[in-house]
């Protein structure tokens, strides 16, 4: 016979039966064969014809509830059709059976992905998003945008051992000491002058307790003496800092050569 197009592929049927004795409790029965449906087989129990919706089929596993009494025999006809139903057992399709670019994302459920199916070294820059982090082949990092802790406690630094070996400052400002106006800041809000030479620098986030270091200093100097200056309390919301001369009691500000703008700052660490 001739035909349009490609010639058909020819299947030969091959008859068959699965002999079965039913225990009372089994409800699932391996096949011999799989099937694609309940039309492609025929189940008699004790010679008895069943009604296909009495029954389900999936692969090769039929599946009888209530189970077959215990020694009943049935037995599973595979019935002629035109063309013989065909399965695929586990585990046969291996990768060469694959065409490239076959496995789409919609063919990969959510979350199916885990970390032991990921190569050492698969996941290179240039398979991460933009603005994601990137590094260099000597282990530098580039990181865009905001570095956030996973807990409330803010990053640290930490060696190839594991060993912190830094952190970050957690409130800073410079400021005008005749009036308190900030030049610069990280977490102040504000600072007030309490007078001259006493100063608040006020929180914008307060800190988890007081057992922080800050580091104080300034470039005035009054009648030719350095004015240092050191901490009177701290709080968790704020710290107070006071500048002077040597032992004297008083608070006091200065100036600095050249005209110069006289500065106080502050820095936070925890």
């Amino acid at each position: 016979m001739s035909y349009i197009g490609s010639t058909p592929t020819t299947q030969n049927f091959i008859a068959g039966t699965d002999q079965f004795t039913g225990n009372g409790s089994t409800t699932n029965w391996t096949l011999s064969r799989f099937v694609n449906s309940t039309n492609d087989i025929e189940v008699v129990i004790a010679n008895v014809v069943q009604n296909p919706t009495s029954y389900s089929v999936s692969g090769n596993t039929l599946t009888i509830s209530p189970a077959v009494g215990n020694g009943t025999a049935f037995y599973v006809r595979y019935l002629t059709t035109t063309l013989q139903s065909v399965g695929v057992s586990d585990g046969a399709i291996t990768t060469p059976k694959l065409a490239d670019s076959a496995v789409t994302t919609a063919k990969v459920a959510d979350a199916a992905v885990t970390t032991p199916k990921i190569a050492d070294a698969a996941v290179t820059s240039a398979k991460l998003t933009a603005g994601a982090p990137t590094w260099d082949a000597s282990g530098n990092t580039t990181i865009y945008g905001a570095l956030r802790s996973n807990s409330t406690s803010p990053p640290t630094f930490q060696n190839s051992g594991g060993t912190q070996i830094g952190t970050l400052c957690r409130a800073w400002a410079s400021f005008t000491p005749s009036t308190g106006a900030i030049r610069g800041s990280f977490n102040v809000s504000s600072v007030t002058r309490n007078g001259s030479g006493d100063y608040t620098a006020n929180y914008t986030n307060a800190l988890p307790d007081v057992n922080y270091a800050t580091v104080a200093t300034s470039n005035q100097y009054n009648n030719g003496q350095s004015i240092t200056v050191g901490i009177h309390t701290s709080s968790t919301t704020s710290v107070r800092i006071q500048s002077g001369i040597g032992n004297s009691a008083s608070y006091v500000e200065g100036t600095i050569s050249g005209g110069s703008t006289p500065i106080v700052n502050c820095a936070v660490f925890r």
